[in-house]
């Protein structure tokens, strides 16, 4: 009996943009609309089982001038606050560019790139690594019961309370 092998294909990447209402020229605003679309970028990643090994950063500004920044990371990560971390230096350092043309931002985006599948957890994991995966879990079962606006990233609630 011959065996079927079936290649399985994996997704070039996961990703989230969004367009926004205005034109912004608040990077803490920005921050926390990145901080929105990686926490959404890293679940799916999780629940699909995926790591990735890139993620990236779009900027558009209110010109139509797109940038487009990238990180590589040493260990391919599905972590929040890894992905965050690496999209908010990207962020950090293109929207210097954005001030400097004296420009607002139109759309901001995030891929997670250079996908691969979830191994196993590493029994040698670092213990800070071992937390984030112990919080993305928690985070990911509440949001899976109530809803992804259940548990919101403080930037985004300090940037909301700061508005009204």
């Amino acid at each position: 009996m011959r065996e079927l092998h079936l290649a399985v294909r994996l997704p070039r990447s996961v990703s989230r943009e969004t367009t926004l209402s205005r034109d912004l020229r608040d990077p803490v605003q920005l921050e926390a609309t990145l901080s929105l679309l990686t926490a959404r970028v890293a679940g799916q990643l999780r629940d699909e089982h995926l790591v990735a090994r890139t993620v990236a950063l779009k900027l558009r500004h209110d010109d139509f001038r797109t940038v487009t920044r990238r990180h590589t990371f040493e260990v391919a990560t599905d972590l929040d606050a890894e992905l965050f971390g690496a999209a908010r230096d990207l962020f950090r350092a293109a929207f210097e560019e954005v001030r400097g043309r004296n420009r607002g931002v139109r759309l901001i985006g995030v891929a997670a790139t250079n996908l691969g599948v979830a191994a196993e957890a590493d029994l040698f994991e670092p213990m800070e690594r071992r937390r984030l995966r112990d919080l993305s879990a928690a985070v990911d079962q509440l949001r899976e019961k109530y809803g992804f606006a259940a548990v919101t990233p403080g930037s985004v609630l300090r940037v909301k309370r700061k508005k009204s």
